[in-house]
C-alpha cells in the first residue's frame, strides 16, 4: 500500500501551545501510513526559548525555509519578497 504524503507548514516550532499539539499529532500518525513533511517558516534564534525540533520524530522530513533562506544571495531574497508581496 503506497503511504500518503502529508505537509504540515507552521511559522515556528517553539514551545507554546499549538506547536506542542502539532509535535504531539505527528507522534500519533502511523509512520507505516503517512510520509510526514514540516515545513517551518521563520524558525529564528529567539532567545530563552525552547525549540521543538529535537522532539520530532527521526522519520519526519524537515525544511526551515529560513535557514535554506540564509544561504539565498541578497538579489534572490529581494526578487522572492517581491514576487511573494504580488502574489498577496
Amino acid at each position: 500500500m503506497k503511504r500518503k504524503k502529508i505537509l504540515f507548514v507552521i511559522s515556528q516550532l517553539y514551545k507554546g501551545g499549538a506547536e506542542t499539539s502539532l509535535v504531539n499529532l505527528i507522534k500519533l500518525l502511523d509512520k507505516s501510513k503517512y510520509e510526514i513533511s514540516l515545513l517551518i517558516l521563520d524558525q529564528v534564534l529567539v532567545e530563552r526559548s525552547i525549540s521543538l525540533i529535537p522532539h520530532l520524530p527521526s522519520n519526519i522530513k524537515i525544511c526551515n525555509a529560513f535557514e535554506e533562506e540564509k544561504n539565498l544571495s541578497v538579489f534572490n531574497k529581494f526578487k522572492s519578497k517581491f514576487l511573494y508581496s504580488r502574489i498577496q
